[in-house]
């Protein structure tokens, strides 16, 4: 399937059935019902037709989302804004007046998007092929109406124009209304980039299949003062997220702290960020691993909340998950671990000659330059390594181009 013929395509999913219908007349209980069932668990939040602000206000779930509320008339745009205003919520909650025909967005940007007067906008210029534009891959659509409104919207017809949208591929609800979700395909999976040189015998060439890139999507401060001062010091991106390792620039003589900070990968919204230590820093799906408090630990890559201390000591070199095992490369050898539970499922009995050069997993296997061993732990000799005389646990000689 061509990328063309797939970026009309949503993927269905799964959801808890709603509350009572009576949440739906209560603004913060529909806001916390809206964003569970959405699954999304921060970022931009655009409201269509937002009509007195209230909804639109809640939609901000203590901070996790950036919203914006949109109505495109005047009168409604100053109420809302006044309501808000009147709460000091006005920054992280804002409201503009705009057509609803072209949405102020750049494409692929929005991670949630609703509409609860859907009949309205759709009166208004609405379209869904205008909500997929803005939607960035994976990103979730929330529309429809409540028990009563009017002008009223039938199923048959609501369903009609999501068909003519090329959507369909979605989760219906009647509770408290009618309700519709669906979610934008990413119609090519991006690459995940774990680490900072990409793979891990350093070749760092991107494979994935996007471009010729037109325009820059975002950029994120801070910005430091001066060339010679390198802030960065480690960069991923997984599962729709990126990730670096900032260091703060020394101040009066105190160094600088080192954080590492989580962007939503579409619009560069910061998700959130944390101290830690060190490197090596590398993601995958929904995990991010750095070293903090003297150990290699891995994150919830969503919201940065602690999950397992791996026990390693500082000193700790290549790293990379695969099969759902973390393999951890350091003084005393190599380590298997389940990513999951922490559980070990093996050990070297000594270090690998050459241990910080583990290149990667091949075949099934650990593959290091001068080393190469199973899921089992048990080294193995692979046609095309030739075996060398080693102490410890026996080593090849050879070099394998495997992602992290």
């Amino acid at each position: 399937m061509s990328a063309k013929s797939a970026r009309g395509l949503l993927w269905i999913f799964a959801f808890q059935p709603f509350a009572a219908a009576e949440t739906f007349n209560d603004p913060r209980a529909l806001a916390s019902e809206i964003v569970r069932a959405s699954g999304v668990t921060g970022g931009l939040c655009v409201h269509l037709g937002c009509g007195d602000g209230k909804l639109t206000e809640e939609l901000r779930q203590d901070g996790r989302f950036l919203v914006q509320g949109i109505s495109p008339t005047a009168a409604l745009v100053r109420s809302a804004r006044k309501a808000v205003q009147a709460r000091g919520n006005y920054g992280p909650v804002s409201v503009i007046r705009s057509k609803l025909k072209r949405l102020p967005y750049t494409s692929n940007l929005v991670n949630l998007v609703i509409a609860d007067d859907l009949p309205r906008t759709l009166n208004a210029g609405l379209t869904f092929k205008e909500i997929l534009r803005v939607l960035a891959p994976g990103g979730t659509a929330f529309v429809g109406q409540r028990a009563g409104a009017q002008p009223s919207l039938s199923k048959d017809r609501l369903s009609s124009l999501l068909t003519k949208a090329g959507i369909t591929e979605l989760e219906w609800s009647n509770r408290g209304g009618l309700w519709v979700k669906f979610r934008k395909a990413v119609p090519l999976k991006p690459e995940t980039w774990s680490r900072g040189s990409h793979f891990l015998n350093g070749n760092a060439v991107y494979q994935d299949a996007s471009g010729p890139f037109t325009h820059l999507q975002w950029a994120a401060g801070p910005k430091i003062p001066g060339e010679r001062y390198q802030a960065v010091k480690g960069y991923t991106s997984a599962n729709g997220r990126n990730f670096c390792v900032f260091k703060e620039p020394p101040s009066w003589g105190v160094a600088g702290k080192v954080v590492l900070v989580a962007r939503d990968a579409f619009n560069g919204l910061l998700l959130w960020q944390r101290p830690i230590d060190s490197g090596p820093l590398f993601a995958v799906g929904d995990r991010v691993y750095a070293i903090l408090e003297g150990s290699l630990k891995s994150f919830d890559a969503a919201t940065g909340k602690a999950l397992l201390d791996f026990q390693t000591g500082r000193h700790v070199g290549k790293c990379f998950v695969r099969e759902g095992i973390l393999f951890i490369v350091s003084r005393g050898g190599v380590r298997a671990v389940n990513t999951a539970t922490g559980e070990i499922k093996w050990k070297s009995k000594g270090a690998f000659p050459n241990a910080a050069r583990i290149h990667g997993y091949c075949s099934g296997g650990l593959v290091a330059a001068g080393a190469a061993g199973c899921t089992d732990g048990q080294a193995r000799a692979r046609p095309g390594f030739r075996q060398s005389e080693t102490t410890g646990p026996r080593s090849f000689e050879g070099l394998a181009n495997s992602q992290a």
